[in-house]
């Protein structure tokens, strides 16, 4: 697996600016998660079932869900797409996207969604 991540890694480097090994495409997405959970998440962690239902509703692609939780995290890019995780109970959903939401709001959600980045 750790060969297939670093692949997914350099793939997606590959082509486009970078700053501190994250392609500039997803750096404020990045910068905002780290901020928001500086101890990380796990993927078994209901953080990791909300971030991925947040980043859905966001209307980012499966990939970019985990190209982005792979970089802010260190998930595994593979890891991450074998264990898609959105939140299917609607009520939960809105719940905890909600949440995140709040969680990040102190640390740019506005102006990284003024950006398009979300």
């Amino acid at each position: 697996m750790a060969q297939s991540n670093a692949y997914f890694r350099r793939d997606l480097r590959k082509y486009v600016p970078c700053t501190g090994g994250v392609p500039n495409y997803l750096l404020s997405t990045v910068k905002m998660l780290r901020a928001g959970f500086p101890a990380g998440v796990a993927i078994d962690s209901p953080d990791y079932w909300a971030l991925w239902s947040f980043l859905d509703e966001d209307q980012f692609t499966m990939s970019a869900v985990a190209a982005a939780l792979d970089f802010a995290f260190g998930l595994g890019y593979v890891e991450v797409l074998n264990t898609y995780a959105v939140i299917e109970d609607e009520l939960l959903r809105e719940r905890e996207i909600a949440r995140i939401e709040d969680l990040l709001r102190p640390h740019g959600l506005e102006q990284w969604r003024a950006e398009g980045a979300g």
